[in-house]
């Protein structure tokens, strides 16, 4: 599981792009700002989600995170703020920064 942080534009949908290519995902890769999850299929699920939209933790309960978070797949989560205290296990924190017009900075760390 990844937390990915960064400003609008930073490039998560873009390494979320990656690693579905590298999973072998044949479904074009979509920001879920609007619907939360994406699921797509390939070598191991890849669970992609997107909490920009929400404003409190409370809005996560429906989504039954802990299934995702702890089952069989990858699970990539953009804006990940609101989830942190849900989050009692190890993960990696994968933080963006524009460095330029067509240059990110990618700083990859861990917690737990």
């Amino acid at each position: 599981m990844a937390a990915l942080f960064g400003p609008l534009g930073g490039g998560k949908t873009t390494f979320v792009k990656g690693v579905a290519a590298g999973l072998k995902v044949k479904d074009a890769v979509t920001s879920p700002t609007f619907v939360l999850l994406n699921i797509y299929a390939g070598k191991i699920a890849l669970y992609h989600f997107d909490f920009y939209r929400l404003e409190q933790a409370v809005q996560l309960e429906a989504l039954n995170l802990e299934d995702f978070l702890y089952g069989n797949g990858i699970c990539l989560i953009e804006w990940p703020e609101l989830a942190l205290p849900l989050l009692d296990r190890p993960f990696y924190r994968v933080k963006f920064e524009i460095a330029g017009e067509n240059e990110r900075r990618i700083e990859i760390g861990g917690r737990g």
